[in-house]
Parts: structure tokens; sequence; C-alpha cells
């Protein structure tokens, strides 16, 4: 399944799209590919509001609303967990902006639990980042990955 398949159902081109003449095997590669694009909850959504669903294998159906329900309970949690820091940041004094994931999830998408998030990203101001890193580690929060190269992190923030 192409990439511009995929947008165009997403983009609500789907007229554009004979979606009467896919198969059991183009409707799971469209969903795989959905998937690991990080679109996964998005299609289900697209497809689910247009009743598109019926056309697919229950198999490749039940996959899609995994996804988009796993997506949708994972986001609950990191928005609880953005909420809890936003408010010690705030006690704190610290101004903090939240980027990427939850920033888009919270302004581009129509709902949270559309946009797959791993991790929180936030901004603070260079003078405040080891207050609040240290708010951060009070809560358990620790550097998982290793720098690809060290000091770089360092280097680049602001």
């Amino acid at each position: 399944m192409d990439n511009q398949t995929l947008s165009h159902i997403i983009a609500d081109f789907s007229k554009d799209v004979d979606k009467d003449a896919f198969s059991a095997q183009d409707w799971d590669a469209l969903a795989h590919k959905a998937y690991s694009e990080g679109v996964g909850p998005l299609l289900y959504k697209k497809l689910s509001s247009g009743k598109i669903l019926n056309l697919m294998p229950e198999e490749t159906r039940n996959f899609l609303r995994l996804v988009y329900a796993s997506t949708s309970i994972q986001n609950q949690i990191v928005f609880k967990e953005l909420e809890i820091l936003a408010g010690l940041f705030h006690e704190a004094g610290i101004e903090v902006v939240a980027l990427k994931g939850a920033c888009l999830a919270l302004t581009i998408y129509p709902e949270i639990g559309l946009r797959p998030m791993g991790d929180i990203d936030l901004l603070v101001p260079k003078e405040e980042l080891s207050k609040a890193v240290a708010i951060a580690k009070s809560l358990d929060y620790e550097k998982s990955l290793p720098e690809a190269s060290p000091g770089l992190n360092d280097l680049l923030s602001h």
C-alpha cells in the first residue's frame, strides 16, 4: 500500500480511492502502513466516520480499533502526567511550553487520542532547566535514551 492512498483517505480525498476494489490484503497493508507511519488512530477515525470499516476484514478492523483505543488510553496517561508536571512547574515559577506530540495532539488533531506519543517534550527557560529537571526527577522521570553524541543536547538546548 502506498503513501498516496493512505494520504488521500486521511485527507478526505477518499473519493479518489476505489475502496470497493480493495482486497483483504490491501486493507491489511493499508492498516499496517498507517500504523507504521503513526497515523493508525487517525485512519481508524476517518474510516469509522464514513462507515467504511465494514468493508474491511474483521481482523484488520480489530487491529485498527486496538491501535486507536490503545493510543487514546496512552495519551490520557501522558496528558495526566503533563498536567502534574505543568502544575509543579507553575508552582515553582517555571514557564513551560509543550512541544511536538503534546502540542500537536492539543491543537491540530480533533481528539488527543489520534496522535501517538512516546514521550513528553517540554521547553523551559535555560536558567530554569536544572530546577525543572529536579522536579521531573522527583517524579521518577529519567533520561531513558543516551545521547547520540554526548554533549550535543546541551550545546543545542536553549
